[in-house]
């Protein structure tokens, strides 16, 4: 990808960097959204559920809850 093609699709730093943002942020919530939706399964069952997806997110991309989390604050 060269700089001219990104420009052309995104116009700045800032809306390439939200981009990204929305689509990690999303599949985050998705994933574990859909852990604790799941109504076919009991409350506990649910919460473990839930708890290994986030475990193996992070396994994933440890630094990924963080950046969530810092960039939420810094720009709510």
């Amino acid at each position: 990808v060269n700089i001219a093609l990104l420009n052309y699709d995104f116009r700045s730093k800032d809306k390439l960097f939200l981009s990204i943002f929305r689509e990690n942020y999303q599949e985050y919530i998705r994933q574990s959204s859909e852990a604790l939706l799941d109504t076919t399964v009991s409350f506990a069952e649910r919460i473990r559920k839930f708890m290994d997806v986030l475990t193996a997110q992070m396994m994933e991309q440890p630094d990924l809850p963080m950046f969530i989390l810092s960039e939420i604050h810094r720009n709510p």
